[in-house]
């Protein structure tokens, strides 16, 4: 199941797009990895779309200050999703169907990948930080990245981050950076007077579209 060689975090188009990004990078420039999470019970359009929109933010807001060079989604693992789906008696794709349809999903995009690490852990689950922070570390030691690493920026819809306080209390995640993702056309309560932190790689990433 897991991708031995990158650990469970497949780098082929990260490293793609770094080869891509060196020829309009400057030396201030900031290289940054998205990561989300999630039941991904199955996956959907949805789950790459909060991904596509946080990287479209960052790049159309901040130009050449920040580049995404990749992104991943993360499947949850079986001891949190299997409970979760026979408490609210829904169906349960096993962790092995679940990544397989996500890796499908992702296979046109030349930018997210799917992460295999939280799946694959033996014997417990890793939460959401671990997951963010785990991708980082693993980043850090990449022998290929050089001397300016990837940041790593976790990814979250509003309910997520609410539910989580995550705009309150980042601390878990860090040293990873923080997206929050609102939906519909609305700010979403308590997220109004909200603004983007880009020295703490914090970015608030509001719909500008109803329907979305």
């Amino acid at each position: 199941m897991e991708d031995t060689e990158d650990c469970g975090w497949p780098m082929h188009k990260l490293l793609d797009n770094l080869k891509k990004a060196e020829d309009s990078a400057s030396q201030s420039t900031n290289y940054l990895v998205l990561v989300s999470t999630g039941a991904l019970n199955p996956v959907h359009n949805g789950h790459l779309d909060i991904l596509t929109r946080t990287r479209q933010h960052i790049h159309e807001t901040y130009g050449n200050q920040f580049i995404v060079l990749g992104g991943f989604i993360s499947p949850s693992h079986d001891l949190y999703v299997g409970p979760k789906c026979r408490h609210s008696k829904s169906l349960h794709l096993n962790d092995t169907a679940r990544i397989e349809l996500a890796q499908l999903i992702c296979k046109d995009s030349d930018w997210i990948s799917c992460g295999t690490w939280e799946a694959s852990q033996p014997g417990s689950w890793p939460d959401f930080p671990e997951v963010a922070i785990n991708l980082h570390r693993r980043l850090a030691v990449h022998p290929v990245l050089g001397p300016r690493r990837p940041a790593v920026v976790y990814v979250a819809g509003l309910d997520h981050a609410q539910k989580c306080e995550l705009l309150e209390h980042p601390m878990p995640l860090q040293p990873a950076g923080l997206a929050v993702v609102t939906r519909g056309g609305g700010a979403g309560a308590g997220l109004a007077a909200a603004q983007d932190d880009p020295p703490h790689l914090r970015f608030i990433v509001r719909s500008v579209n109803p329907e979305v």
